[in-house]
């Protein structure tokens, strides 16, 4: 490693230590959060593919019950979140009607959550996609 790059590694590091010793460390609640909608996202993200993916296995009152854009309308404030951080990231032309169910619940800060949650997941598809 040079020796800019050590340096600056170093700078780094006391910094974070300056930080967690003011009591300014990880805020563990909100990246307990963040993981929580991340992982009601990604399961979203499950179920709207799994749509795509049958032929017609629709199973009424099942608890996979095939993805429509109706069942947006059911959905919990939180819920219709997840959905819309999915819808966002597949650019699913469902993701205007998620945005418009929250936007009339006046839920915004989901809005940005799911805006935000969809684009990072979406960077990271297209950073492993250049890996490979």
């Amino acid at each position: 490693m040079s020796g800019a790059k050590e340096r600056r590694l170093k700078a780094l590091e006391e910094r974070r230590r300056a930080r967690r010793a003011a009591g300014r460390g990880r805020d563990h609640e909100a990246a307990a959060e963040v993981r929580a909608f991340l992982k009601g996202a990604i399961k979203a993200l499950a179920h709207i593919r799994r749509a795509e993916a049958r032929d017609g296995g629709y199973r009424e009152g099942g608890r996979d019950a095939r993805y429509s854009v109706h069942k947006l309308f059911d959905l919990e404030d939180e819920h219709l979140g997840y959905y819309l951080a999915a819808l966002t990231m597949l650019q699913h032309a469902d993701a205007p009607r998620a945005r418009e169910i929250l936007e009339i619940r006046d839920r915004d800060e989901l809005i940005v959550r799911a805006e935000g949650v969809a684009e990072k997941m979406r960077g990271l598809l297209e950073r492993g996609a250049r890996a490979s």
